[in-house]
């Protein structure tokens, strides 16, 4: 493993994950959730209800299941393979556990903005450096920007597209652009990430700061990490862009399951194009983990495709195959991270008493 200098955990991670925000985040991911099947139910799109999970296939519940299991491991692999290219090593139990932290965060806040710091943070739990640990986590990310912008690209031109009204089209040019910008944003930084400081809005407030010395350590084993990247870990991090192609793939083809589970005989390009157009509108949603936004959308998109009376059934079993499974999985794991946190505060805080004490008697 790369060594580093050690870095403290960032001043506001109890912020980004603390108990109260989950659990706002998670009432809200429910209400939504809740909202989406109400208008489904008033609109009379659920008829039949929840009967035919009764008789949906075992062998789909197995390759469902499947399907959750290849989301973890290959979402663990790409992160493997993204600190590699920085030049860190973290075992892959500890990849896929941070993996499984985004997954559950990125369900649990709006617009996924909870995942990356969760990913962080187990990987900073690993031994991982926090430069590094960043650095991989945008290199991750990197990989799905390009995936949604060529998926952003190429569905307009697909058959599925003209299946649907024109203005769905709009959503599909819309996540290109921002994830275009996004990646054009990160070209020009990351090679000069120091160059951060000399915005206003930033180098002003760092001025002023007692970390900035902090921070520019940061951002110098952030640049190093990208140097490795681009001279020695190109093969890594095409590794990676690989990997970000199959997991997306394995959760297009979750709705292919379970529609076949459910005895629909769908035709499986059309349903793989139309589950491009359900991510790409989804992908930067304000509720946490799209919740209601999804259930509508996907009952608008696949109407041709799913029966009322067993529309139910899929939703249910699409989003548990596709998100709930992770995010049970990522809350498990989130909550071992925190209690292993709280219990270095608690030593460190009896450490300090026991010093002041020793001082107070001298």
């Amino acid at each position: 493993m790369h060594s580093a200098a050690p870095d403290p955990l960032p001043a506001r991670t109890g912020a980004v994950w603390g108990r109260a925000r989950l659990l706002r985040g998670l009432l809200l991911f429910l209400i939504a959730t809740a909202i989406g099947f109400v208008i489904l139910a008033r609109r009379g799109t659920l008829a039949g209800g929840l009967v035919a999970l009764q008789r949906v296939h075992p062998w789909a519940i197995g390759i469902g299941l499947l399907h959750v299991v290849l989301d973890q491991v290959l979402g663990g692999m790409r992160v493997a393979c993204c600190l590699r290219a920085t030049g860190e090593r973290a075992p892959l139990r500890a990849c896929i556990a941070s993996n499984a932290a985004n997954v559950f965060l990125g369900g649990a806040t709006p617009s996924q903005s909870g995942g990356g710091p969760a990913q962080i943070l187990v990987l900073r739990q690993a031994g991982v450096s926090l430069a590094r640990a960043s650095l991989a986590s945008w290199l991750a990310f990197v990989g799905t920007a390009l995936v949604f912008l060529t998926l952003g690209l190429v569905f307009p031109h697909t058959a599925a597209s003209r299946m649907l009204p024109a203005g769905w089209n709009l959503y599909t040019h819309a996540t290109a652009a921002i994830f275009g910008g996004i990646l054009l944003a990160l070209v020009l930084v990351l090679p000069r990430p120091a160059g951060l400081l000399r915005l206003p809005w930033i180098g002003a407030r760092w001025e002023r700061s007692r970390r900035r010395t902090q921070l520019e350590g940061f951002l110098a084993a952030s640049r190093s990490g990208l140097q490795h990247a681009v001279r020695r870990g190109k093969w890594a991090f095409t590794t990676a862009l690989v990997l970000s192609v199959a997991i997306y793939l394995n959760k297009f083809l979750v709705a292919v399951t379970v529609m076949r589970g459910l005895g629909l005989d769908v035709p499986l390009r059309a349903v793989l194009e139309l589950q491009m157009l359900q991510f790409l509108v989804l992908y930067f949603a304000p509720t946490p983990g799209a919740s209601g936004l999804a259930e509508v959308t996907a009952a608008t998109i696949l109407q041709d495709f799913v029966p009322a009376d067993r529309l139910a059934a899929y939703l249910i079993l699409w989003r548990t195959f596709t998100l709930y499974a992770g995010m049970a999985l990522g809350a498990l794991i989130l909550m071992r991270a925190a209690a292993v946190i709280s219990a270095t505060r608690g030593r460190a805080s009896e450490s300090h008493a026991t010093i002041a004490i020793g001082h107070a008697r001298r």
